[in-house]
């Protein structure tokens, strides 16, 4: 690892890593919550936050490994660029576990083995215009708690091996697919038929969605109502 941080609030901001070695251990910033709130700088839970911003990193195995503390943190993982060649598989250390918000833009992988895991321990994730078109196995993985939510929108996704997305939805959880590219079809997997996923209905229309039976058209309906809905409550405000 180049640099660790156990707690916040801390950043690392515009630095280039390049790395030699390849094992489940090598990342670019490690940094993950350790400690209870009370042991914060400033003893407030709203600072336990961590975040990796406009750096490039290449040579190793990760760019951001967030699983190595057991305490709840926000994470901003934005405009970074990364470059493992060749791909290694980190095995369980990988991903982000015990976010409570996890905020992932902008980001470039034009090599490495995942774009991004979110573990079951994490909660609300948006994970916004990312380019994971060089993965070697997957783009996306989400398995987080019930009652979160999760956006991933408008992202750039390869299957690699497996899946541009995939995730297991408990039914207590929304889960937000909106405008994402998928450069191999239909590799999108959901575990459970009945997962509360809401699909822009032109990814509908266009990828086939892997589940083991097929979707319900109500997801369409369901977006359909929920724009409909959108624009009336517009429309009434404006008469107000």
């Amino acid at each position: 690892m180049e640099i660790y941080y156990t707690r916040g609030p801390s950043a690392v901001v515009q630095n280039t890593f390049i790395g030699y070695i390849h094992n489940a251990n090598t990342c670019a910033f490690l940094g993950a919550n350790i400690s209870p709130a009370s042991q914060t700088l400033t003893s407030d839970a709203r600072d336990s936050a961590l975040s990796m911003v406009g750096n490039a990193a290449s040579g190793g195995s990760l760019g951001w490994r967030a699983n190595a503390g057991t305490y709840s943190f926000k994470a901003t993982f934005s405009g970074n660029a990364f470059q493992f060649s060749p791909p290694w598989d980190p095995g369980v250390n990988e991903g982000f576990s015990y976010t409570d918000l996890l905020n992932a833009s902008a980001n470039t992988l034009t090599a490495g083995y995942k774009g991004i895991t979110s573990d079951i321990s994490a909660m609300n994730a948006f994970i916004l215009k990312n380019d994971f078109s060089g993965v070697a196995q997957g783009g996306i993985f989400i398995s987080t708690l019930p009652n979160t939510y999760s956006i991933v929108a408008k992202n750039t996704l390869n299957n690699g091996r497996s899946f541009h997305i995939f995730g297991s939805v408990p039914s207590n959880q929304q889960r937000f697919v909106l405008q994402n590219a998928f450069r191999n079809g239909a590799s999108t997997n959901y575990d459970q038929v009945s997962s509360p996923v809401h699909f822009n209905p032109k990814s509908y229309e266009r990828y086939q969605i892997r589940h083991k039976q097929a979707l319900a058209p109500t997801f369409l309906l369901h977006i359909r109502n929920m724009h409909t809905n959108c624009i009336s409550a517009t429309a009434a405000k404006g008469m107000g």
